[in-house]
Order: structure tokens, then sequence, then C-alpha cells
């Protein structure tokens, strides 16, 4: 019985590297399977710059990029830049400094919690 439980851990070690290869070997063929992919993207992306019929800036080809692949998982996932992500958390994070007003939603109506001294609310 102790050769049995001495032998366990080597045995398990062993069974280990022998499956190195086929993760290896499956892990390459999504990579290559992956690389094709983006060769494909890299390939139209390069033939849209240089045949649109009008000029198409880098940024306008990349967000279109990214806004078609998360609308291909679903309805609700999108990409917001920098400048609409602060716009959306002005918007909802209750604090309006333009105006000087923190709100929160209560029964799903607006309610001011406070007036910001010397702003214009």
């Amino acid at each position: 019985m102790k050769t049995i439980h001495k032998l366990l851990p080597p045995l398990a070690l062993v069974s280990a590297l022998a499956l190195v290869p086929v993760t290896t070997s499956s892990l390459a063929a999504a990579d290559v399977a992956n690389y094709n992919e983006l060769e494909k993207f890299m390939s139209v992306y390069e033939r849209v710059k240089a045949n649109y019929v009008d000029q198409v800036d880098d940024h306008t080809l990349i967000k279109g990029a990214i806004d078609g692949m998360l609308s291909a998982l679903d309805p609700h996932s999108s990409y917001m830049e920098d400048s609409d992500f602060d716009t959306l958390k002005t918007t909802t994070d209750g604090n309006y400094g333009g105006l000087g007003l923190t709100v929160t939603m209560e029964d799903g109506a607006v309610k001011v919690m406070a007036a910001t001294p010397g702003a214009p609310a």
C-alpha cells in the first residue's frame, strides 16, 4: 500500500506532462485561427483606407469596428469613448455642477437633495 502512495505523485506529474503537448498544440491552433481572423480584419481595414470613395480616418474605422464587434454580442453592449462616458457619468451621477443641484431618484421621480450655495439653483 505504501508503494502505491509513493508512486502516485510521480505518476500524476508524468500524466500532467503528457498532456502539455496536447494543450500546447490546441492553444497554438486557436492562436493560428485568431491570427487568421485578425489578418482578414486588417486586410479589409487597409482596403477601406485605400479605396473607399471618401477619405476615412483611423479613429472612425476603429470605433466602427469596436461598435460592430460589441453589437454582434447582444443589443445592450456598447463602447463609450472618454467624453461620452464623462457625459453619462454627469447625467447619472446626480450632481449637476452647471446648475448647482444634487438630485436623486425617489419612487420614480427626480428629487432635489441640495442646492450648491452661490450657484444658479
